[in-house]
């Protein structure tokens, strides 16, 4: 069993962190995909990962995605994106959390849009796949996917899209996870 998106590496984790990993393993999870949100987090988090995977007896196995989160935009700048390519060197099994976030009204949307597509992109030449964070954002999500031409899929993360969209996804190679 892998748990696709868990960001175990957040600071709320820290003092129990060991434990829940330990209760993972004993349930029978092999691994967990740790997304990244921004770029001031990447090395904690590889850091992270590499202790933790040092002894994978006690613990499942983190693999690590790195990305720039729609929802921290105020911490992205644009050198954080050759950053991001340099940084998914780092074992990354896929770029991520990426997206579009549509459900608070104050976030700049065509902002967004353009962050998006460069991580499309970057994912795409590293030939890794993608996981996507949409809120209320599921059809320019695919409008997106479609026009750039990437086809690497990935993990359509907290999925709350209609059954079409869902179809959609999966003829584009994207697994559906639920949550929230």
């Amino acid at each position: 069993m892998i748990d696709s998106h868990c960001h175990i590496d957040f600071p709320q984790f820290d003092e129990s962190r060991q434990d829940i990993l330990a209760d993972c393993r004993q349930k029978g999870m092999s691994a967990i995909v740790v997304p990244g949100v921004s770029c001031d987090q990447w090395q904690g988090m590889a850091e992270l990962v590499a202790s933790i995977n040092a002894d994978v007896t006690d613990a499942p196995r983190l693999l690590p995605a790195y990305g720039l989160h729609p929802c921290f935009m105020s911490k992205h700048d644009a050198k954080h994106l050759d950053q991001l390519d340099a940084h998914l060197e780092n074992g990354a099994i896929a770029v991520g959390e990426i997206g579009l976030d549509a459900f608070e009204t104050d976030k700049d949307l065509p902002q967004q849009m353009a962050l998006f597509r460069r991580q499309l992109s970057i994912a795409a030449n590293h030939h890794l796949s993608i996981i996507v964070h949409a809120r209320k954002t599921q059809d320019l999500v695919l409008k997106l996917v479609r026009e750039s031409g990437f086809n690497a899929g990935g993990i359509m993360h907290a999925f709350s899209g209609s059954l079409q969209q869902a179809q959609r996804l999966h003829e584009m190679g994207f697994l559906i996870g639920f949550g929230g």
